[in-house]
């Protein structure tokens, strides 16, 4: 029976020393005998001939031994780290001594096998060859030349021996995981770092060990935990760092109220989410390879005359060659976007596409033929059959676009479907009534509405200011169907009761915004509300839609124009409209593309005369206008002109009514070549052949600016328009350098730069103080 000795804890300081004595004597020994070794392996590559006689005088039987066994040594491995090969040298042909020196190498592997069970011999690597024996140690006892079995082996390394380490848990320091540095060979496990403690001799898998899976478990979470942990107090150093140099974070938005319970799309609403059905543009022919078989070198020719086919279809069904029956509901939304026409409101009959789709009157169309209008504007198109069915409108549109024959042609055929005015009905006032802000855009209205009227005898009367108001009111007194007034002037008559409204059905409000920018609310207000109410619609949807096909009584139209919407003429839609239409042609407020805007910085009112002289000497010929913000630029301005060599007529407010209509005849008629007007002359002068304007000084309002360049690009011409600008002007700065962006206008270098353009004129930058913030002092 074999016993197994068991080491005492009293014995453990003397067997370490008895160790350590022993082991500095192994590798002493170690050292002598390589380097005898190396000697003789170095005196037996020697090709002297005088070595070779000596060795075969000597007879040396080792050494003819030592070359058999090195035979098939490659020399490269010879002299590499971990080369040698394990030979040992015996002593000639004495086989005692070579008995004693096998005797002397076991005694010493087995001695050396006894510093196993010290930790710091147990961990020490062999220098020579960098390999690890801890896993042989743990496969084969080389004490007793038997192989034990590792299940005991282990067993009784943790339950008997203390001072074991985790030898069974693979160690990183293992030197098949690194490379050898002097031939850059790759001793790791090409398995992905299979790891051969599991493994036996026979390369047969002997299973996982219980704490390996166990361990890796814990490693895991333990880098997750750390990842994490390092993450947040990076973000705590972030905040920190904001904090201290002042950078505020983004803060979340609250939603609004009324935005809490909406229901978000996956998709945005600018997306095109609609599907096209139509097989025409779903199913386009395709080329497809063929191989060979086909008969245009591989491809397939039937695809490629369906794809021309289908395209030839395509060009043949589009909108502009259908007949109204065949008109789709699709060919109309294309052809409201290839107009930029938007609508909005219940029922909304189609757009004409021509004057002959309108169902006009034969007197109607001859005075269009008469005048030249060979095809009908955006907003005439759809305007004009919403309107002839009696429906309110409010129209948003560009300024030059047609408005003052969208709402004068369906009013015309309005009148001409009632009876005819006598001494009796005379007294009871006009039929129809239109109102706009200026006297020049009054009798602009009065001009277009006349020629429109020459071949139904209609008559229209104007009332606007600086013109006695009694030659007016005779007018009135013999009768008309149409009159055309100033809010203030209309007021005035309504007042002295020259004029009554009594029959009035028909109300049209033409530059509605610019009105209320004059101070006209009130007037606007007191004229609408003399109108009886009797004939206004109901203000349910149902009810109305009824009143509007009712053919014998009449209700109340009422059309609305703004180039834009501010808050009182929406509440002026809200409150006299009923069941409107909204119409919408390009952007509101938006300056048409066709004008070419010019925008120069100045820095003084000399630059500024300078450049006014320059843009009229290199700009667009005549005729030109030139707008001013004061009476007193009128006469500067005239004098810089007058050294250009051009004539000049000016139009402000402080001239009469005679002088006025003397100047705009005189420039329409080309008797001047440049108008120098204030900003009453913005709005409703329409000038044939305007090729450039001139803002000599800024408005303070985008809006103003807009209805002042509008007055060049009409009726489908391109313009220029140059804008003089200082450093004073803060108040457009931020609304003029966003319109020249949207309409891919050039922004000068100062312009953008100014601190005035950053943001809108009036803005806090700074948030107010919180009350929580206030300190009160007791």
């Amino acid at each position: 029976m074999e016993t197994k000795l068991v080491f005492q804890s009293n014995l453990k300081q003397k067997r370490e020393e008895a160790l350590k004595k022993r082991q500095a004597q192994v590798e002493q020994e170690k050292l002598e005998k390589q380097k005898q070794l190396s000697s003789q392996l170095l005196n037996l590559f020697d090709d002297s001939d005088q070595q070779q006689q000596q060795h075969q005088t000597n007879g040396n039987n080792k050494i003819l031994e030592l070359q058999d066994k090195l035979s098939d040594v490659n020399p490269e491995d010879f002299f590499k780290q971990g080369g040698l090969p394990n030979v040992h040298l015996g002593t000639g042909n004495n086989p005692q001594r070579k008995d004693d020196y096998k005797d002397n190498y076991k005694r010493d592997l087995r001695d050396y096998r006894d510093s196993r069970d010290s930790r710091d011999s147990r961990d020490s690597r062999d220098n020579r060859d960098n390999r690890d024996n801890r896993d042989y140690r743990d496969q084969r006892d080389h004490r007793d030349n038997k192989s034990q079995n590792y299940n005991s082996y282990s067993r009784r390394d943790t339950s008997h021996d203390e001072r074991r380490d985790t030898r069974d848990i693979r160690d990183n320091r293992d030197s098949r995981d690194y490379r050898d540095q002097r031939d850059h060979r790759d001793f790791r496990d090409p398995r992905e770092r299979r790891d051969y403690r599991n493994f036996n001799k026979q390369n047969e898998f002997r299973g996982n060990r219980d704490g390996d899976n166990e361990d890796k478990r814990i490693k895991e979470m333990e880098t997750n935990e750390n990842g994490k942990r390092n993450k947040e107090m990076m973000m705590e150093i972030q905040d920190i760092q904001n904090e201290y140099l002042g950078i505020k974070g983004e803060k979340k938005k609250k939603p609004k109220k009324s935005e809490r319970n909406k229901f978000k799309f996956d998709w945005d609403t600018s997306e095109d989410t609609s599907t096209d059905y139509n097989t025409l543009y779903s199913n386009r022919g395709e080329i497809k390879p063929q191989f060979g078989r086909g008969t245009l070198a591989g491809f397939d020719e039937k695809s490629l005359s369906i794809g021309s086919q289908s395209q030839e279809i395509i060009n043949e069904n589009h909108w502009t060659k259908k007949s109204l029956l065949q008109m789709t509901e699709r060919d109309w939304r294309i052809f409201k976007e290839d107009f930029n026409i938007t609508t909005k409101g219940n029922n909304i009959p189609n757009p004409m596409r021509s004057w002959r789709e309108g169902n006009l009157p034969k007197q109607i169309m001859d005075a269009i033929h008469r005048l030249g209008y060979e095809k009908p504007s955006p907003i005439q198109m759809q305007s004009i059959p919403i309107s002839l069915g009696g429906r309110d409108i409010m129209g948003i549109a560009e300024t030059g676009s047609g408005k003052t024959a969208a709402f004068v042609i369906p009013m015309l055929v309005y009148i001409s479907k009632l009876p005819r005015l006598t001494k009796e009905t005379e007294a009871e006032g006009p039929y129809a009534l239109v109102m706009a802000p200026t006297r020049e855009l009054v009798q602009q209205i009065d001009k277009e509405t006349k020629a429109l009227a020459q071949y139904y005898g209609i008559r229209s009367v104007v009332l606007v200011g600086g013109l006695p108001i009694e030659d007016q009111a005779y007018q009135l007194s013999k009768g008309c169907e149409i009159v055309i007034a100033t809010p203030g002037r209309l007021n005035d008559c309504l007042e002295k009761q020259y004029l009554v409204l009594n029959q009035c059905n028909y109300v049209v409000l033409d530059e509605a915004d610019m009105m209320i920018n004059y101070g006209f609310e009130a007037q606007v207000e007191s004229v609408l509300e003399a109108i009886p109410s009797s004939f206004m619609k109901s203000e349910n949807e149902d009810l109305a839609q009824k009143q509007e096909s009712d053919r014998n009584r009449i209700y109340r139209t009422t059309i609305l124009f703004s180039a834009t919407m501010p808050p009182f003429v929406e509440q002026l839609s809200r409150k006299y409209l009923r069941r409107a239409c909204h119409i919408i042609v390009g952007e509101a407020g938006k300056a048409v593309d066709r004008i070419k805007q010019n925008v120069i910085f100045v820095k003084s009112e000399n630059d500024k005369k300078e450049q006014l002289g320059m843009l009229l000497q290199n700009g667009p010929p005549p005729p030109i206008i030139i707008f001013v913000n004061k009476k007193i630029h009128c006469e500067i301005v005239a004098s810089v002109v007058e050294e250009s060599g051009l004539s000049s007529t000016i139009l402000h407010s402080g001239k009469s009514q005679e002088q006025r209509e003397h100047a705009l005849d005189g420039f329409k008629r080309r008797r001047y070549n440049c108008l120098i007007a204030t900003d009453v002359a913005a709005r409703g002068i329409h000038v044939e052949g305007v090729t450039h304007v001139i803002n000599f000084d800024m408005p303070m309002h985008i809006s103003d600016y807009t209805h002042r360049i509008g007055r060049t690009g009409r009726a489908g011409m391109e313009g220029l328009a140059s804008s003089l600008i200082m450093d004073k002007d803060v108040e457009i700065m931020f609304d003029l350098k966003n319109m020249l962006t949207q309409t891919n206008n050039i922004v000068p270098v100062e312009l953008s730069k100014h601190p005035a353009a950053q943001q809108k004129h009036g803005s806090q930058t700074d948030k107010s103080q919180k009350r929580s913030e206030t300190v009160i002092y007791k």
